[in-house]
């Protein structure tokens, strides 16, 4: 890594210097190509004048007397000069008086008319053109320098004109030497920068290579004895060196202080992740609480308010004929109080607060006996495959609660498919190792009875997943789902002591495995009885009925009373026991809610049972959480009727709790 970095450092100096001493040397020689140029051209322009002028003279009297010999004798001396090529002689209207040229040249006598009308009579300049002629491969730049011929004795008047061209060749033989030599004073010019440059760049870049290697010494080998004894003619390089020869004698000195100031950080930084994840876990807590304390007591009230609407909704019906329309908007009251009384359950279950019957489930039973509502639930486009192993062991659970985890992932495999596909259901036995624990810190090794929901739906990103046990979070539309699905399947299986694994990739499906604990029971056969409202009709038993909900009180005092028991009603415990003692304890079944003003029903019942032992007892109630007190109920073996209950549960329930029916 060290000499990378010099490597770049040198490497950089010297081609930035390069480039400097390149583009300096390239403007010197241009400009110096370009004075060096116009002072040649400069030179020539100044002698072609001077014999131009020389021709003029020399034909004064040549023109005066318009003699051709005498115009042949001076062009001829004219053309020794070396670049002369040709002369002219016009009178003073422009008439071609003579013409010369040398060998060679004699193309040009068509170039240039007999008559010349661009000069004018009072013309009193010299007049310069150059003008580009080719002769075979060759072609030749001219300088046409035109002059006029004065009036000897009055300068101020023109008599003719003379008119001689001169090459330019030399000139650019001159300018091609010129180029050449230049480049090669560039060349010259440049070696010696470019040599300058590398040794500059080495020179500077060798102390800081030093300084580089000693730092990465001290970084990667922690060895702080390297010290950097080569001094730099630069100053500031020299004055780092000597700092950090300094640092390093410092942090020699305090190796230990360093270990330990670097154990001291990881640990603080250790702790503070800690702190702040077991924050983010109280935090999560705390939100679960509160959620399930608002459950708790929402579910008590709605509870009530649904038995009440249930109740009156089933007498209602068992007035009705079955054929009345009446009858079907009734049923779709039944229905709808069925589902609020879901959703109730469903956030219950996510707060942890249902009670649960713990009984050894064959899962492949439970998946036979939803198979048929799940295909009326999914609709047609979408088909049902599964795959059951016949040897699957038994785990302990809660029938009731295992369908609702079914049923909400079918119900999401469906709704991941707008355009159907296929949904399989699978269970097998996995036995699960401390490798996969690993990877999986939430997993325990064991065995497991694993649950398999698949589709081959639109799948889900990596944030997605993430998220989808969060209550209420959702990825379908408004109006489409609670968002709390997945959430109620989370807090199911928690209470199980398993766990969810879910796989997804986006447009290749989802994957829910369920891992459940197996126990050593054997499963029982779940098969109901079906009992008719006749079976259930009661036979003139007395029962004291306790219920603080009016409502509730009513529907069940009316419902009992048309089913052939006799009811003594009461609104709280206080009158129930001056019930019970006015009739002198003739009761056969005290039903009681839980949760009474002012005692517990529990506690009345314990009351009424110290004084007359025989007295059968059914507890009811619509709270779900430690107000229940249902593992006290379960120890004391009472039946219990968990709100809102449906008449015919109700019916049951009496009889069961009577022992006519169990």
């Amino acid at each position: 890594m060290g000499f990378r970095r010099k490597y770049r450092f040198k490497s950089g100096l010297f081609i930035l210097t390069s480039l400097l001493i390149g583009f300096t040397t390239a403007v010197i020689s241009l400009y110096y190509y370009k004075q060096t140029a116009s002072m040649i051209m400069k030179e020539f322009d100044i002698r072609a004048t001077i014999t131009a002028r020389s021709f003029a003279y020399q034909s004064f009297e040549g023109i005066i007397v318009q003699d051709p010999s005498i115009f042949q004798h001076i062009c001829q001396g004219i053309l020794q000069e070396k670049n002369l090529i040709y002369t002219l002689i016009y009178n003073k209207k422009g008439i071609l008086l003579y013409r010369q040229y040398k060998g060679g040249f004699e193309d040009l006598l068509n170039l240039f008319p007999k008559r010349l009308k661009k000069f004018q009579p009072d013309s009193r300049e010299i007049q310069k053109d150059i003008i580009e002629i080719k002769f075979g491969s060759q072609t030749f730049n001219l300088l046409d320098i035109r002059q006029a011929v004065k009036e000897r004795d009055r300068p101020e008047e023109t008599i003719g004109y003379v008119r001689i061209g001169i090459s330019l060749k030399d000139i650019d033989t001159l300018k091609k030497r010129l180029i050449r030599n230049s480049f090669l004073i560039s060349l010259i010019i440049i070696g010696i920068g470019l040599a300058f440059s590398l040794g500059f760049s080495k020179k500077l870049s060798k102390p800081l290579s030093l300084l580089a290697e000693a730092m990465e010494s001290i970084i990667q080998k922690h060895d702080f004895s390297k010290r950097i004894k080569q001094k730099s003619e630069i100053i500031e390089v020299d004055e780092i060196q000597t700092y950090f020869n300094k640092m390093a004698e410092y942090l020699e000195t305090t190796t230990t202080s360093r270990d330990l100031l670097t154990k001291e950080i990881t640990e603080r930084k250790q702790a503070e992740e800690e702190k702040e994840k077991l924050q983010g876990q109280l935090l999560q807590a705390q939100k679960m609480e509160a959620i399930g304390i608002l459950a708790g007591g929402v579910a008590h009230d709605f509870n009530n308010l649904l038995q009440a609407i249930k109740g009156y909704t089933d007498l209602a019906m068992m007035r009705v004929n079955e054929a009345d329309p009446l009858y079907r908007d009734l049923r779709q009251i039944d229905i709808s109080a069925g589902r609020a009384a879901s959703l109730t359950r469903q956030l219950l279950l996510f707060s942890r607060r249902q009670p649960m019957e713990f009984t050894p489930v064959n899962i492949n039973t439970t998946v036979e006996n939803l198979l048929k509502m799940l295909r009326r639930l999914i609709g047609e486009d979408i088909s049902i495959k599964t795959e059951l192993d016949p040897e699957l062991w038994t785990t302990e659970a809660d029938t009731g609660n295992i369908e609702q985890v079914i049923m909400n992932l079918t119900v999401n495999a469906r709704d991941a498919m707008p355009e159907g596909g296929i949904i399989t259901i699978r269970t097998e036995n996995v036995h699960v190792d401390k490798k996969y624990c690993k990877t999986h810190t939430y997993a325990r090794p064991g065995k497991f009875a694993c649950l398999t929901v698949e589709d081959t739906g639109v799948g889900m990103d990596k944030e997605t997943v993430q998220r989808i046990f969060e209550p209420f979070f959702s990825t379908k539309g408004p109006g489409k789902g609670t968002g709390l699905g997945l959430s109620v399947i989370y807090g199911i299986v928690k209470q199980h002591e398993g766990w969810v694994d879910v796989y997804s990739e986006p447009g290749q499906g989802s994957t829910f495995k369920i891992y459940l604990p197996v126990s050593s029971l054997v499963a029982e056969d779940d098969a109901k009885e079906t009992i008719s409202l006749k079976d259930l009709q009661g036979n003139g038993e007395r029962i004291l009925l306790v219920e603080d909900e009016e409502e509730v009180r009513e529907f069940a005092t009316e419902a009992l009373s048309k089913n052939g028991y006799v009811i003594y009603d009461a609104a709280n415990a206080e009158q129930a026991l001056d019930i019970f003692e006015r009739e002198a304890g003739n009761f056969d079944l005290i039903f009681s809610d839980v949760v009474l003003t002012g005692k517990s029903g529990l506690q009345f019942v314990d009351q009424l049972l110290s004084r007359k032992p025989s007295l059968h007892v059914l507890l009811s109630s619509g709270y779900t959480d430690h107000k229940s007190q249902w593992l006290a109920i379960q120890e004391r073996g009472f039946r219990f009727l968990q709100k809102p209950y449906a008449l015919n549960d109700l019916f049951k329930a009496i009889r069961e709790a009577m022992g006519k029916d169990k």
